[in-house]
């Protein structure tokens, strides 16, 4: 349980992030900004795979 609340609060924090850095401002061939909901969506996925090898790295390699 712990590690799965290690991943969510990682999940969360990096996805925030990484949606107000990144995805809210990208634009698409067009030039227009991209829509809020392939934002998001594309925000979700990278954050899940971040966390991912944020778990990994951190409790079956050990390396922090």
């Amino acid at each position: 349980m712990e590690l799965f609340g290690k991943f969510l609060v990682f999940f969360l924090v990096y996805g925030t992030l990484h949606y107000l850095f990144s995805e809210r401002k990208r634009k698409t061939r067009e030039g227009q900004i991209q829509p809020r909901k392939r934002a998001i969506v594309r925000t979700a996925a990278s954050a899940a795979l971040a966390g991912i090898v944020f778990i990994i790295l951190m409790e079956v390699i050990e390396i922090f």
